[in-house]
């Protein structure tokens, strides 16, 4: 028993003596090793190219084209491969027939309303017109009338001038009794004649002056209650408002009609008609006239990208390699969503992702979303 335990001791002193034997030889040469480096140590050559994973996608990125959550789908009009142009109907939502109904109801009432509202205008304006020509009469005719009165009144002037002088002469003789008792009364007759016919023109030229300024007015009034009936009629035929509900439901309209927001291309579609919308979008649109490769690059090297930088993108689904430049280099860190098939990779990557504009878009215009490897050549632009 003693002697057990007498070599279990020493077995354990020999331990005990090269453990620190050992660690004091891992400090000399740790010493003399940084005395080494501070003397020998020589740069290493950085690496000409930073490689990546990444993703072939449409330069305008994958649109999801969404509408409220819980609205049902009428109708979609796109199918998947089909280019459309900005601006077109992607697909109509479950109220667009209502929507529809109720501004085509909109437009006829509108359109009676502008019938109706021509027509009044129509019948109103010949009544405007009618009473300006009566006015135009008053204005134009009337002082005609007047000035032929005027000359008429002075004319019989002239007359009972001469009557009343005639009267005169033949009075004095008729005094020294050259002429007759008969010859004297017949003069005397003539000029009470003239003069009751001045009286009477002259009463009718006052009267039609007075005529005249009234008929003037009535004439002006009639013109202004022509055109004030005019603008009551209009009042109450309600175009405008109907205009708006026009442009209010056709407002109703367009909500329920979904388009394109670019020019592209249908990549995949996940609503059909009929079907409520839930959580996925009805669609998804991509430009792929021109694509984009998306390089997921190690925020340790993002450092060392350059806008302009030369890259390539290569994959077993594609007969020769990618060529593109970088044109856009994110400013967010994301956690990496191209994972590497390699077990060994590191699955929760720190990534920034770089936009690598092809030189030759064709060649992956239907391969959105295809993993490929990615290297961004550096040297030039460090």
């Amino acid at each position: 028993m003693k002697k057990v335990v007498s070599r279990t001791l020493l077995i354990g002193l020999l331990v005990a003596v090269v453990l620190v034997g050992w660690s004091q030889s891992r400090v000399l040469a740790r010493l003399l090793g940084q005395g080494s480096n501070r003397e020998d140590k020589v740069d290493e050559p950085r690496p000409t190219r930073v490689g990546a994973l990444g993703r072939i996608e449409p330069s305008s990125e994958i649109l999801d084209i969404d509408a409220a959550a819980g609205d049902r789908l009428l109708k979609v009009l796109a199918i998947e491969g089909q280019r459309v142009n900005s601006g077109d109907e992607l697909a109509h939502l479950e109220t667009h027939d209502v929507a529809a109904a109720e501004k085509q109801e909109s437009v006829a009432l509108l359109e009676e309303a502008r019938n109706r509202l021509k027509t009044t205008e129509e019948h109103h304006e010949a009544l405007i017109r009618v009473a300006e020509l009566k006015l135009q009469t008053v204005e134009v005719v009337e002082p005609i009338r007047i000035d032929s009165q005027k000359s008429r009144v002075r004319s019989l002037e002239v007359d009972h001038q001469l009557a009343d002088t005639e009267y005169v002469r033949v009075e004095k003789l008729h005094a020294n009794a050259t002429v007759s008792r008969e010859e004297h009364d017949r003069k005397h007759s003539e000029l009470k004649k003239v003069k009751e016919l001045l009286v009477a023109s002259q009463l009718t030229l006052t009267e039609m002056e007075a005529n005249y300024k009234l008929a003037l007015e009535s004439a002006r009034a009639a013109v202004v209650e022509a055109k004030a009936a005019l603008e009551l009629a209009r009042a109450t035929i309600p175009v405008r408002s109907l205009e708006r509900k026009v442009e209010l439901a056709e407002a109703k309209v367009q909500r329920t009609i979904i388009r394109s927001p670019i020019t592209g291309q249908v990549l995949e579609v996940m609503t059909h008609s009929g079907e409520r919308i839930g959580k996925d979008p009805i669609l998804k649109l991509g430009n792929t006239e021109q694509m984009h490769v998306v390089a997921e690059v190690y925020e340790t090297d993002i450092g060392r990208i350059r806008l302009g930088q030369h890259a390539t993108a290569t994959s077993s689904a594609l007969t020769e390699p990618l060529e593109g430049t970088v044109v856009q280099i994110g400013s967010m860190i994301y956690k990496n969503d191209v994972l590497n098939v390699d077990p060994a990779a590191d699955a929760d990557a720190r990534v920034v992702e770089v936009r690598i504009l092809l030189k030759d878009s064709s060649k992956v215009a239907g391969l959105t979303n295809l993993q490929v490897d990615v290297l961004i050549e550096t040297a030039s632009k460090d």
